[in-house]
């Protein structure tokens, strides 16, 4: 996942696999809550695949040079 942060919160629940960022280590079963203070850099954790369920309110903003070139294609 690119770098990114938020407008608003976003809260993450780990449905299988695992993944790190700068606010620690996320397994099955684990929520994460973000805002719009809170940059992400994600990487996935785990051999299996990184599931999650994401609540989102705002829009999601991309930092770094890629993200600044794809942001206007996404809209979330």
């Amino acid at each position: 996942m690119i770098e990114h942060t938020h407008t608003g919160f976003e809260m993450t629940c780990v449905l299988s696999g695992s993944f790190v960022h700068g606010g620690g280590h996320f397994g099955p079963g684990d929520f994460d809550l973000g805002d719009g203070e809170t940059d992400h850099e994600v990487r996935i954790d785990s051999a299996e695949d990184c599931v999650c369920l994401v609540a989102m309110q705002g829009d999601l903003k991309l930092n770094g040079i890629i993200g600044r070139i794809l942001q206007p294609l996404i809209r979330m």
